[in-house]
């Protein structure tokens, strides 16, 4: 099935305001989609009670990920970039580029991210410490039952867009993700499905078109 997010560049003139605001104006701006209950038991009846929402948009070469997640219980034990954070209530995006490989960005209620590339599930291999140095995290636990967060995105320092200095025109791939693995009712969502026998969300051939306007 043929997927495309056609992700908008956001003007500077949003951006030149207090950062707590640029949550809004992603909400506001950004190209929205949900993620649905994959199919693998016994966990997809666990996903059926779980809202996840999201909004992208871009300026120049960072890209903007916010998320909306609504469930029974949220987690939020770990605290480190680096951390298993998959096993907290965690959302995630995937992002191809033109060289096959792939970076995980996966991140908890507390803001803590995991980022690694390569080509498949194995031997991924830890990002750029400059892009930590530039990435800014915006997480909130609303109630007990609501969170959100926004991930600013430098992805000038990945492999991911070579040199170049905007995303401006460019075709990715990706997928994004809601799980939560050490939860009482662990569960996995997925914005493009995932059609294997058992979950992974590392199966690049079921990433779809990310395109930035």
């Amino acid at each position: 099935m043929k997927k495309t997010l056609l992700i908008p560049q956001l003007s500077g003139a949003f951006l030149k305001g207090d950062r707590r605001n640029w949550v809004d104006v992603v909400k506001e701006f950004g190209t929205k989609g949900e993620l649905t209950p994959q199919r693998w038991e016994p966990y997809y009846t666990n996903a059926q009670e779980i809202t996840t929402s999201f909004a992208l948009a871009y300026f120049e070469s960072t890209l903007f990920v916010y998320f909306r997640v609504e469930e029974e219980e949220i987690r939020a034990q770990y605290r480190e970039h680096g951390d298993p954070v998959s096993q907290d209530s965690c959302v995630e995006i995937f992002i191809q580029g033109s060289d096959a490989r792939y970076v995980n960005f996966e991140t908890n209620p507390n803001g803590a991210l995991l980022a690694n590339i390569g080509f498949s599930r194995y031997g991924r291999l830890a990002i750029n410490p400059s892009f930590f140095e530039e990435l800014t995290i915006f997480p909130k636990i609303i109630n007990e039952y609501e969170w959100e967060t926004l991930l600013i995105l430098p992805l000038h320092h990945t492999p991911l867009i070579g040199e170049a200095t905007t995303l401006e025109g460019m075709q990715l791939k990706g997928n994004l993700f809601k799980c939560g693995d050490l939860l009482k009712k662990p569960h996995y969502l997925a914005w493009s499905d995932v059609e294997t026998p058992t979950p992974d969300f590392h199966q690049s051939e079921y990433f779809k078109e990310l395109l930035f306007l």
